[in-house]
């Protein structure tokens, strides 16, 4: 087995790699990702989400392509909220 070949192998039993011609995504591309998946799991409409702010830790701002506005968090207990921001400031 060539040396690249031993590479990918333990890239996908090891290191969990996706494959061995795949980048990884940038820190950007996955909270997106993660806050598309969160919203879509509420019955909000969203469509693709455009931007994020960070708030605090694990609170965020999201802006969707629909025009639509959210505020997304995680409780210390684990539960996610999303609720329409009115962009009144939070503490």
């Amino acid at each position: 087995m060539s040396l690249t070949g031993r590479w990918c192998l333990w890239g996908l039993l090891g290191l969990g790699l996706a494959g061995c011609q795949t980048a990884p995504q940038s820190q950007r591309e996955l909270v997106l990702d993660h806050l598309a998946q969160l919203i879509g799991a509420e019955p909000v409409r969203c469509g693709e989400v455009k931007s994020y702010a960070l708030l605090r830790r694990l609170q965020y701002r999201v802006e969707c392509q629909s025009g639509d506005v959210y505020a997304v968090g995680v409780a210390p207990d684990g539960r996610v909220s999303v609720t329409p921001d009115d962009g009144t400031p939070r503490p």
